[in-house]
């Protein structure tokens, strides 16, 4: 029998040919890679043949010029910059020696991830695809957008399923390797063994008759909740994430003397210098009456270290998890025989996950408590994957039913409603399902990285190059099971304040050293700068805790005054919810308007009767000088505060202000403000 083998094999590989393509991915925190990880996962179960690489990685592991398909996954930071990692590929990508028809080879889709409270809402993103366009580089998928305000799940998962549609389209082939629907009460609990921490521990779980379970679903689904099955649900074949596959393994040492690396050797995205542990010298407590938010000022001792800054810096201040919410996973998951115990965390060697790593900033020698406090973000929201991998280890039926719900594309409504909106994180899931009892790899594999908190300098080195202040509120998160809850890191700086006056701090000797002491680094320079030309006029917009870099540009100010130097004029646009109760710095701050350090603070009151009340309001007020000073002097306006609210709402006054102002269309009003951007004359720094 002549049978053509070597003509089937050609065929075969010809089809897998047909199907290969490039995933690229540029992250700063962790969610782009993490994105592009999932699509490549889905895409080898539905039968393509991805490579996936970091942007960073250009000509060394990929040539965009050699690709014929590319699915690049990209955030925007600061404001609107690429991510640290995709920084090369873009001026790369931006030479305007290449030519138009540089990329006509390539297919490409994009999808760009940001925060729409942002001026710049997935920038990084949208400059990719229009040069890719300009280079000739044609979309075989429409360019999707992942928005961190509603949540990136919202546009993100319907994308990605609609990305494989598009590839087969493409390649003109079906894709039916993979099917990621389950029928929802089909599925049985059989697994009663956990074995946690490879061989060493091995824990025995048993079928529990739980009340809930006793419970008919109709009756627990009367009253809505995280826990309760959906009733709108009843029935329906959800479409759930493919389950992660493992790839950790925690090798304990022999020898458990070996030290610990230092927390301060660890790099972190943004971040222009080492970290350094700083001292605490002095906590102020700013506001007192229980109708505000509590807001404290902290004063940090920089002389030991290389620190060197102006004012509009910011700093990351390193956080650690609180100590009982660790105690309580350990407990929980029946670890904590084993939190001390040094091991080195490695990938397992019977994986089936592709390019499996471990993560590059937990330390080689480690342990389970220095890994939890202080390098994984247990009380982050989780993705729905992460719901996913918790539904294999739930052994209660209705509790494993509703947790797939969570994480379904059906359940997107309780999960927004239910998880997103109340803040939920790893220990509020353990406590709600009780027979869930994931392995400690599994969590290590999957929770996000602990990232630093992100601060305004509130000093000018001017008055003491020694001293660093930041300001701060305590932030109150929804509470859970009537138990108050706080944001981590403002609630450890707060907890410094509650032990001591509000005055100069005493007896810090006797503080625990992640109490009396903070290691923080500097960002990365931004555009949040004085002007060189101390003559230029400013407009500064800083409601709230926004305060915090104009106290540093008007201690600056008041140097230069002192030291015979022009000032131009400077008007601050101060915002707080009574005039008697929140006014931050309210005497420093008219003391410098007394001495001429600025020109005038018009202040807006949004909680007092016949005031203005917002600092829109206000700008609206003073149109005619702050569009004259804008335009006819070259001056600079600078923002700094909420994002959400505050930001959003400044910059729609302003484009107001200069269509008005300028007679000139909406659209000629939002290039001139982007015009004032690339200038460095429209700055803003914003957070949510």
């Amino acid at each position: 029998l002549d049978f053509p083998i070597n003509a089937v094999i050609t065929t075969l590989m010809s089809a897998c040919k047909k199907k290969e393509f490039i995933i690229l991915y540029g992250s700063q925190t962790g969610q782009a890679e993490a994105i592009s990880e999932e699509i490549y996962e889905q895409a080898l179960k539905r039968g393509f043949h991805p490579t996936r690489f970091c942007l960073s990685q250009i000509e060394k592991k990929f040539s965009l010029e050699k690709e014929s398909c590319a699915v690049i996954v990209c955030s925007t930071t600061g404001e609107g910059e690429p991510p640290d990692k995709a920084l090369k590929f873009v001026r790369r990508i931006k030479k305007k020696t290449l030519p138009p028809d540089y990329f006509k080879h390539l297919s490409y889709a994009l999808l760009g991830l940001g925060d729409s409270n942002y001026t710049n809402f997935c920038l990084c993103g949208k400059n990719i695809d229009n040069r890719l366009q300009e280079l000739g580089a044609i979309r075989f998928y429409e360019t999707g957008y992942g928005d961190d305000a509603v949540g990136l799940e919202v546009g993100v998962e319907p994308w990605i399923e609609g990305l494989f549609i598009a590839l087969s389209k493409h390649f003109d082939v079906t894709s039916s390797l993979y099917d990621n629907t389950i029928q929802h009460f089909e599925e049985k609990v059989e697994r009663i063994i956990i074995t946690h921490i490879s061989e060493h521990i091995s824990i025995q779980s048993e079928k529990i008759n739980f009340i809930e379970g006793k419970l008919d679903w109709l009756e627990q689904s009367s009253m809505a909740s995280l826990k309760s099955l959906s009733a709108s649900l009843y029935g329906s074949v959800l479409k759930i994430p493919s389950s992660p596959e493992p790839f950790l393994q925690l090798d304990f040492l022999s020898d458990q003397s070996i030290e610990l690396e230092n927390t301060t050797s660890i790099t972190y995205p943004n971040s222009a210098t080492d970290v350094k542990s700083v001292r605490v010298i002095k906590i102020r407590q700013l506001t007192h009456d229980p109708s505000v938010k509590k807001t404290f000022e902290i004063e940090l001792d920089i002389q030991d270290t290389e620190f060197v800054y102006e004012p509009g810096n910011s700093i990351g201040v390193i956080c650690y998890n609180e100590k009982k919410d660790v105690e309580y996973i350990f407990n929980r998951l029946k670890l904590s025989e084993y939190a001390d115990k040094k091991f080195t965390l490695n990938v397992s060697s019977d994986t089936v996950k592709r390019g499996a790593k471990v993560p590059d900033y937990i330390p080689k020698i480690t342990t389970l408590r220095n890994i939890f406090m202080q390098y994984v973000d247990f009380r982050a929201v989780p993705r729905k994957a992460f719901l996913r991998m918790l539904a294999d280890y739930t052994y209660n039926d209705s509790e494993k039913k509703r947790i797939q719900e969570l994480c379904s594309s059906q359940g997107s409504k309780d999960f927004d409603m239910f998880v997103r909106a109340n803040l939920i994180g790893l220990v509020e899931l353990l406590q709600t399902f009780h027979s869930c009892n994931p392995p400690v790899e599994r969590l290590i594999e999957m929770l996000p990285r602990l990232l630093p908190r992100e601060y305004s300098v509130a000093s000018s080195p001017s008055i003491d190059p020694t001293k660093l202040k930041f300001v701060f509120n305590l932030i109150e998160h929804p509470p859970f099971q009537e138990t108050a809850r706080y944001g981590l890191c403002t609630r450890w700086l707060s907890n410094m304040a509650f032990q001591f006056s509000n005055s100069v701090l005493e007896n810090l000797e006797n503080l625990h050293i992640h109490e009396n002491l903070v290691n923080i680094y500097f960002r990365k320079p931004t555009n949040f700068r004085l002007p060189v030309d101390s003559t230029k006029p400013l407009i500064m917009i800083g409601p709230g805790t926004g305060i915090a870099p104009f106290i540093g540009f008007l201690q600056k100010r008041h140097s230069l005054m002192n030291e015979s130097y022009a000032l131009g004029e400077a008007y601050l646009f101060y915002g707080c919810r009574y005039k008697d109760k929140d006014f931050l710095y309210k005497e420093d701050i008219m003391r410098y308007k007394s001495s001429g350090v600025i020109t005038d603070c018009i202040v807006s009151f949004s909680r007092e009767e016949n005031e203005p009340k917002y600092v829109q309001d206000n700008i609206r007020c003073y149109r005619e000088k702050v569009m004259s000073l804008l335009f006819e002097r070259d001056g600079f306006v600078f923002i700094c505060g909420d994002a959400k609210g505050m930001g959003r709402d400044v910059t729609n006054t302003f484009v107001d202000l200069i269509e008005e102002y300028k007679k000139v269309s909406k659209p000629d009003a939002l290039k001139l403000l982007s015009t004032l951007r690339e200038n460095k004359r429209f700055v803003e720094e914003t957070w949510t």
